[in-house]
Parts: C-alpha cells; structure tokens; sequence
C-alpha cells in the first residue's frame, strides 16, 4: 500500500490554515505529520519536502479556483 503521507500533510494543512490557525504553525504540525511517516527523514529533508509540497498544493488550488 503507497504510504498516505502526502495527503495526511497536505490535508492538515489546508484544515489548519482555515480553521485561522497562522502559517507558521500549520506548517510545523504539517512537517510533523510528514516525520511521523517518516521517522527517520532527515529534519531539514522534511522542512523541505514539506515546503515544496505546499508550493504545488497551492499552485493547484488557484489554477483550480
């Protein structure tokens, strides 16, 4: 079974963000989700992972909207 990483991050971020919680904490409970699959993910390979993810999760919602 693909792990469900991605969609796990990505979803607690996107819950976060509009439930008002700001950026910068929904980002470090994203990248948290993403360690827990991934326990032993380099921490900054998880902050960028993270990041690049949120780029194209972003990306796609405005080219969506």
């Amino acid at each position: 079974m693909p792990c469900q990483c991605q969609a796990a991050t990505l979803r607690a971020h996107r819950e976060l963000r509009k439930a008002g919680e700001d950026e910068g904490r929904a980002y470090e409970v994203a990248v948290r989700i993403f360690r827990h699959y991934h326990p032993d993910s380099a921490r900054l390979d998880a902050y960028q992972t993270v990041a690049d993810w949120l780029d194209l999760d972003e990306a796609e919602i405005f080219t969506t909207q």
